[in-house]
């Protein structure tokens, strides 16, 4: 059953949740909002509600929480950990902020960051029960997947009316919204793709071809092979080889650029290019399940 409120009447609902049920009616604090007893729950307050929040010693700068680990994969970038706090120097590049950790991992280092690891500090963003762009069929799934238990929650933007919410929660197995006593928040799946495989290369098309590994080939067509491969020594990568003669390199370049631009989490991203010898390589987001048409005849498919 869908929750779909405003912001504020959501939130009530959200807190009254974590209030000890009344011990009779007449200690009741609210007619229109029924509070049920998870047997389940290990604590009368969700572990996601217990999360320290983090202030500023002055309101002179621009501070984030990072919402997902990430490693440095150049020099120049910055390592953290989810729930690390970092100041965001410089965001004129972008996809990549140039920023200062404050807490955590990299404490008092500078480095480049993803922007989309990061949300502002005490804003819903930052929030681990907040999934703002996930559709009803996603958030099943995502609530339906290992590590979460009974009352595992979250909250997303809602589909149907603008600008109001949906609350989803697990209840016995099943991620239908019921009134049960909130838990923990989902388990986030995986961290998202970043926008480039790192500041520099997001349009420094062409790269250094001794830069990527060839670890091992996937297939093969008419026009080159796929291989799994490993950039920089820190990240997986696709690299299409292109077989001598299939394109002229002025023309896929050409292409190369439309193609950059085209960005969509169902698309798959195209980092960089090797032309200066041949064969071309086209380095792409690794589809980490695969051939699309084996994993779709596979039984750990999800549909």
């Amino acid at each position: 059953m869908e929750v779909q409120n405003s912001l504020s009447a959501c939130w009530r609902r959200f807190l009254a949740c974590f209030k000890k049920p009344a011990q009779t009616a007449g200690e009741s604090g609210s007619k229109d909002i029924a509070v049920i007893v998870n047997p389940a729950a290990e604590s009368s307050v969700a572990p996601g509600a217990e999360r320290k929040s983090w202030r500023p010693a002055d309101n002179s700068g621009d501070f984030y929480i990072a919402l997902y680990d990430y490693s440095a994969r150049t020099e120049e970038d910055l390592s953290f950990q989810t729930e690390d706090i970092l100041e965001a120097l410089d965001k004129s590049t972008g996809d990549w902020w140039f920023a200062k950790a404050v807490t955590g991992l990299s404490a008092s280092k500078t480095g480049y960051i993803p922007a989309n690891y990061v949300a502002p500090v005490e804003s819903i963003d930052a929030e681990p029960w907040y999934f703002p762009d996930t559709k009803r069929q996603d958030a099943d799934k995502m609530l339906l997947a290992g590590g979460n238990r009974h009352g595992a929650f979250l909250i997303r933007n809602s589909e149907s009316q603008k600008g109001e919410f949906s609350l989803s929660v697990l209840d016995s197995g099943k991620a239908d919204g019921l009134c049960v006593r909130l838990a923990e928040p989902c388990k986030k799946m995986e961290a998202p793709q970043t926008h480039g495989m790192s500041y520099n290369t997001v349009d420094q098309w062409e790269i250094d071809r001794n830069s990527i590994k060839l670890l091992r080939k996937l297939g093969a067509g008419q026009f080159g092979e796929v291989f799994e491969g490993m950039w920089n020594e820190t990240t997986a990568v696709a690299v299409k080889t292109l077989k001598p003669g299939t394109m002229d390199p002025d023309d896929f370049l050409r292409e190369a650029q439309i193609m950059k631009r085209l960005r969509h989490a169902k698309l798959i991203q195209l980092y960089a290019v090797c032309t200066m010898e041949e064969p071309i390589y086209i380095i792409t987001e690794l589809m980490k399940n695969g051939s699309l048409l084996d994993y779709l005849q596979s039984k750990t498919a999800l549909f």
